[in-house]
């Protein structure tokens, strides 16, 4: 069971997500220190419990009510909900003698990355490897993010089929995704119009990227 104990707001903004989680819950960590008692209650009875907070401290905090208050297996993620938005997972994708081919999904973005050790060509059967996905449907039975490009254009079809530059610029404005609001603050500090610490643009960075336009929106 994975407890986060930031602020609503922050859960609700950006949170841990993976395909074999199946229990969390969110009690902010001031509920614990004006409410104990009630808020070790929300805590759902498990095995194990794992914690995560902005930075660590509230985490390790709330950690030791539970224990004693009768959770045994309790642990906290160390660094905070920025080592979850940071982290690297490396999935081998295929290889042979003369190639391995590397995926390495940032599930806190939502983004992929990838690493090629190989002397040869790539055959002309291409399978594709995103920059970033949107949810974990999308990953095959070993979490691997990948479609064929033939598959990649049946899906998108009405993309392709757009021949005029109108038309592209509608379809985009009409599928874009609402933008969270620390977006503007991002852009101003990227053009140089607001200055914030290196902790701050950390925080800021946080969260998958909402910057793109999608054809699942389409109508």
């Amino acid at each position: 069971m994975l407890l986060d104990v930031r602020v609503n707001e922050q859960f609700d903004r950006f949170k841990v997500e993976d395909p074999f989680l199946s229990d969390m819950a969110n009690v902010p960590y001031v509920e614990f220190v004006e409410h104990e008692e009630e808020s070790v209650a929300k805590v759902p009875a498990a095995e194990k419990v794992r914690i995560v907070c902005a930075k660590e401290g509230s985490a390790r905090y709330v950690g030791e009510i539970l224990v004693n208050h009768g959770f045994k297996d309790v642990r906290y993620l160390e660094g905070g909900i920025k080592t979850w938005g940071n982290m690297l997972a490396p999935k081998l994708v295929a290889s042979d003698d003369s190639y391995k081919l590397f995926q390495f999904i940032r599930p806190g973005k939502a983004s992929c990355s990838y690493g090629l050790i190989s002397n040869a060509e790539l055959e002309d059967d291409l399978v594709i490897l995103p920059g970033h996905y949107m949810d974990w449907s999308e990953a095959d039975p070993s979490q691997i993010f990948s479609d064929t490009l033939g598959n990649i254009k049946s899906k998108n079809s009405d993309i392709y089929s757009i021949s005029t530059e109108t038309e592209f610029i509608g379809f985009i404005k009409d599928n874009m995704r609402l933008q969270p609001k620390v977006y503007a603050e991002i852009r101003k500090v990227n053009a140089g119009l607001l200055e914030v610490d290196a902790e701050k643009q950390e925080i800021m960075d946080l969260g998958k990227n909402e910057c793109a336009a999608s054809a699942q929106n389409a109508p």
